[in-house]
């Protein structure tokens, strides 16, 4: 039976959610969506990818149908990914290309992975299996680009001689390919370990120390080298602990003999420790003492003056009552002239 839809009940074009690149051997989801159909249960899907039809599922929500189907293939090139939905006599469909690009597998080969120092590394990058025309190869480091081309034996190498800087460095095998101005690249990664013997200088032993007596100290003395070299101090003979705090004393003063050693070699390494001693400032403590004199001295002075000024006043007090007490001894004496 042949459904009464009109043609305005499915107006808008289906659309396709999918992405542009798929990589050969990989899967990618895909949704096609018919909008605004009614009755939305009569809508009819059709899938196809690469000239095949897909399997899907679908969905119905409100005025939406929805389709979902996984899309693959091992054909590089440029793929049709079609939907078609029917609903009754009408028949609407969109259409998008995708291109399914393949990536070699890298094999990155370091010559020997654990050099000794000078020794000369081969660093070699290459590439296996199915690809897409037109891929770039590189080998890198986190720095920069050591070696890049276009490779059509899918072979690249790049040669070095290994130093102590070396040791960890990671070394990177990179292929490109550019489509339509979009980058796809794969990588492979590997660190080289470098040996060397050990190697002690100002910055990891410091040759000179100054302490003061008294004060918390610790000796640090550490040496470059792989494997970690072990690093020990004698003093008179004795193995010093260093590395751990030392409250100082004067028999710390005097000369450490110190080395390191590995299995590749040793090196040594005098370390010098002078014990200052605390010396009071006698410039400050004389001029200490002739300032607390001289507030004593001037304390004193003022003392006597005003005791000087009290004693000074009684005594005028008391000449003043002798005087008047003189005088009034002499009124006493004068004869009564009336009985004269």
């Amino acid at each position: 039976m042949i459904s009464r839809t009109s043609l305005a009940d499915f107006a808008d074009a289906p659309l396709l959610h999918a992405g542009l690149f798929l990589e050969a051997g990989t899967l990618m989801k895909v949704t096609c969506d018919a909008p605004k159909i009614s009755p939305v249960d009569e809508a009819i899907f059709d899938l196809r990818f690469a000239g095949k039809s897909l399997t899907f599922n679908t969905t119905l929500m409100g005025g939406l149908a929805s389709a979902q189907a996984v899309i693959a293939s091992s054909s590089v090139g440029d793929h049709e990914l079609i939907c078609m939905v029917s609903l009754g006599p009408v028949t609407k469909n969109v259409t998008k290309m995708v291109n399914v690009f393949a990536l070699p597998k890298l094999i990155l080969q370091i010559g020997s992975s654990e050099a000794v120092i000078n020794q000369t590394v081969n660093i070699t990058c290459s590439a296996d299996g199915n690809a897409s025309p037109g891929f770039k190869m590189q080998i890198m480091d986190a720095a920069k680009t050591l070696a890049s081309g276009n490779i059509n034996e899918h072979f690249l190498q790049h040669a070095m001689i290994a130093q102590p800087e070396d040791n960890e460095r990671e070394f990177i095998c990179q292929v490109i390919l550019i489509i339509d101005g979009q980058a796809k690249e794969r990588n492979i990664s590997q660190n080289l370990a470098v040996f060397y013997a050990p190697k002690m200088d100002d910055s990891s032993c410091p040759q000179t120390w100054t302490w003061k007596k008294g004060s918390m100290t610790t000796l640090t003395c550490s040496a470059l080298g792989n494997p970690t070299p072990t690093v020990q101090c004698w003093k008179d003979g004795r193995l010093y602990n260093i590395g751990e705090p030392q409250q100082v004393q004067k028999e710390h003063d005097g000369i450490y003999h110190c080395n390191a050693t590995n299995q590749y070699g040793f090196d040594v390494r005098d370390v010098i420790v002078h014990v200052e001693s605390y010396q009071p400032n006698i410039i400050a403590i004389i001029c200490a003492i002739m300032g607390t004199a001289v507030v004593v001295v001037v304390l004193i002075c003022l003392r006597r003056k005003i005791y000087n000024n009290k004693k000074v006043g009684k005594y005028h007090l008391w000449k003043r009552q002798q005087s008047r007490a003189a005088r009034k001894s002499e009124l006493l004496q004068l004869p009564d002239l009336h009985k004269q």
